[in-house]
């Protein structure tokens, strides 16, 4: 990695503005399996309730090999919405600024750890997944029905074309 550029505002206590671009030192060999693209359409939107997708680490305490990549289909909520659909489980300290998932009804719950993991949804039209959010906190894993907040990484769209510009 050649460096990494945090958001100038970003606010470790409340966490607001949690995001970071990274600047690697040789390109992803996007040929192996284990490694895809995903769109980055600004213009994307989110509606309240849609489906969309996270993936990151499961950890599975019953498996002697503890972190499996899996990935786990989310509604999403916007806003002070998140506390209607879970109450005292979430606090969003930057309610344009977050996106709060929580699994559908009648969804798979997998524990997924790691904070900067990735939030995509599908176009409608396009069929083309996109980059809608990064996970900023999750709940414990052995807790149910809580809510995981990602930054809106659509809010941030002049600061990461501005990030990909610069020569880090």
């Amino acid at each position: 990695m050649n460096g990494v550029s945090v958001h100038p505002s970003f606010d470790y206590v409340e966490p607001n503005n949690d995001i970071a671009m990274l600047t690697l030192s040789s390109p992803i060999d996007l040929t192996k399996p284990c490694a895809r693209p995903l769109c980055f359409d600004p213009k994307f939107q989110l509606t309240p309730g849609q489906l969309c997708k996270t993936a990151g680490w499961d950890l599975d305490f019953g498996v002697s090999t503890p972190y499996i990549l899996k990935s786990a289909t989310v509604a999403i909520y916007l806003g002070t919405d998140c506390n209607s659909y879970a109450p005292s489980t979430v606090h969003l300290t930057s309610p344009t600024k977050q996106i709060c998932t929580l699994k559908p009804e009648d969804g798979i719950d997998i524990c997924i750890v790691g904070g900067g993991g990735p939030l995509f949804c599908q176009h409608d039209e396009t069929k083309q997944w996109s980059l809608v959010g990064v996970m900023a906190y999750s709940h414990t894993c052995l807790e149910t029905r809580m809510a995981n907040v990602f930054t809106n990484s659509l809010v941030y769209a002049s600061w990461i074309e501005h990030e990909m510009q610069r020569d880090l």
